[in-house]
């Protein structure tokens, strides 16, 4: 029986994991550059939302009913679930930006709601 720890410190010193399409390095910015995509897709349908409910309070209550449940599910039954429309390579994708949605949502929500209603009004009507 082998040890974990020394098998993977084999795996990751071995120069073969660290070249071509397939490395360590190609592999971590090709997982960067699609949780940035995620991120900026779940912020531009979250914050606009968020700041509008914050700000004058309609639709809070399915603001609050939206993101409460759905940001407990468990990540592999949303994504397993999840018809595929579109291409298969895309639909992962369509997965995590609803995932990242409600928490966004709701942070922005929330913030917003906290602060004086006075402060909020002299920021104007999307602040």
């Amino acid at each position: 029986m082998s040890n974990i720890f020394v098998d993977t410190l084999a795996w990751l010193t071995d120069p073969v994991h660290w070249s071509g399409s397939g490395g360590i390095a190609t592999r971590l910015l090709e997982h960067l550059q699609y949780s940035g995509l995620v991120l900026v897709i779940a912020a531009a349908i979250a914050v606009p939302v968020g700041l509008f409910i914050g700000h004058t309070g309609h639709g809070r209550v399915v603001a609050v009913a939206f993101a409460g449940p759905c940001g407990h599910f468990r990540p592999s039954a949303c994504l397993s679930s999840l018809p595929c429309w579109l291409e298969a390579d895309s639909c992962p994708g369509l997965g995590l930006v609803i995932l990242t949605v409600p928490p966004l949502l709701a942070g922005t929500y929330a913030g917003i709601s906290s602060v004086d209603p006075k402060v909020v009004d002299g920021a104007g009507p999307w602040a």
